[in-house]
């Protein structure tokens, strides 16, 4: 297995946590993963997280692990292609620092200040992603 900061390939796969909620998740919908979902927040300082699904293979929830216990049943977890991201306009790049899991990757061109300043020139990167990784859920949490 390679050691994080080596090259991603375009033929790996990518891990994505998705909060259970409607707002994030909805099973109901054509596009299940919302546009929320994939949305960069306050801490994608450096681009959206995901995990290298290698790191995982066999336990996608291990990418759970920096969760709180009680709050674990609250995340999916969609898989993407690199690939599919690169011919979207997307890079991924393995996160820096120890404070990180093994695999933790970013996507910078999906970074909050980006996002923040033009939103409407990322809404359709985002819906893709988010059709994507809705086509492709490889965890969901126990019901209940």
């Amino acid at each position: 297995m390679d050691a994080p900061g080596t090259d991603i390939s375009p033929d790996e796969y990518v891990l994505r946590r998705i909060l259970k909620n409607p707002s994030h998740y909805d099973p109901s919908l054509p596009v299940p993963v919302q546009k929320a979902a994939v949305r960069p927040s306050q801490r994608d300082v450096n681009g959206l997280s995901v995990y290298r699904e290698q790191y995982y293979l066999g336990n996608p929830a291990g990418v759970l692990a920096h969760v709180e216990e009680g709050k674990r049943n609250n995340y999916h977890i969609g898989r993407i292609r690199v690939s599919d991201l690169n011919r979207l306009g997307l890079t991924v790049r393995p996160a820096e620092g120890p404070e990180h899991l093994p695999g933790h990757c970013e996507i910078p061109e999906l970074n909050h200040e980006d996002y923040e300043k033009d939103k409407r020139k990322f809404a359709d990167v985002i819906l893709e992603v988010a059709k994507l990784l809705g086509e492709n859920i490889v965890y969901s949490p126990p019901p209940g």
